[in-house]
């Protein structure tokens, strides 16, 4: 029972960080491993405060909104993993303890990558120019093989990769794939999901990722913000396009186009 309340405590506190409100606390003691779960996402809703009063300092309305993008395609998407997996360890403590602690563990991982994330993203606002670590074909296989872990979701990935795109390129096809994956767990329902991901020597790029869920409905008003997200970020790299539409068998299916030719001028 005390267990369960002090894992209410943190499901409540991720629950108000979710919709922007940083004061609520997780506990923090005993010096256990909740209580250290506890301590990094404390420091994770302080970092994500300081990173917003820093966007409410922003003057330019380009960069603010570049910012808001970035915290919803990175922090928020994870945010909301976090709280998956805290919940599930609350779901799980009476019956299964072990599933819980690894639930538990899960959700420690996914808080430092947030502060990861954040980290980046705040030395990005600071110097204007952000490193990609690792290629795009590592890159792409560490956010799937994470995201199929917490999420219990199949996924079937094939990667080609002869040339290898620009750092810039190399970002926001990693952007557009943590919210394909993301709007798959929040809205389909799939229990597999499909990953193509071609970069040739010609520089012409393709990202498709297909899913087996419910679809998206026919009298639907408007595309969600995931999906205005992908498609600016998509048409934002040269020659970049963005599609969506249903798969044969059910499902939704994405794809990106880019060219990301870069002309050698060393002559």
């Amino acid at each position: 029972r005390g267990l369960t309340r002090r894992l209410e405590v943190m499901a409540t506190a991720a629950t108000g960080w979710s919709l922007g409100d940083f004061s609520p606390r997780a506990n923090e003691l005993p010096a256990d491993e909740l209580g250290e779960l506890g301590t990094r996402l404390n420091g994770m809703a302080r970092d994500l405060s300081q990173l917003l009063d820093l966007r409410q300092e922003m003057a330019a309305v380009e960069e603010r909104n570049r910012l808001a993008r970035d915290l919803h395609d990175t922090v928020k998407q994870q945010a909301f993993a976090l709280t998956m997996q805290i919940a599930a360890a609350r779901e799980k403590l009476a019956t299964d303890p072990t599933a819980a602690e690894q639930r538990l563990t899960e959700a420690a991982s996914i808080s430092a990558q947030i502060q990861q994330e954040l980290a980046g993203i705040v030395r990005e606002l600071a110097e204007t120019q952000r490193k990609t670590d690792g290629g795009l074909e590592e890159l792409v296989r560490h956010r799937v093989s994470r995201w199929s872990r917490q999420t219990d979701i199949d996924v079937g990935l094939a990667i080609h990769v002869d040339r290898e795109p620009s750092p810039t390129v190399s970002k926001t096809i990693c952007v557009i794939l943590d919210e394909a994956l993301s709007n798959v767990v929040r809205h389909s329902g799939a229990r597999t999901v499909r990953i193509a991901l071609n970069a040739g020597v010609d520089g012409l790029l393709t990202l498709s990722v297909g899913d087996d869920g419910c679809g998206i409905a026919s009298d639907a008003a408007s595309p969600g913000m995931g999906l205005r997200n992908m498609r600016q970020r998509a048409e934002s790299m040269p020659c970049g396009s963005f599609t969506v539409g249903s798969e044969p068998e059910g499902g939704v299916k994405i794809e990106v186009r880019c060219s990301d030719i870069e002309e050698n001028t060393d002559e």
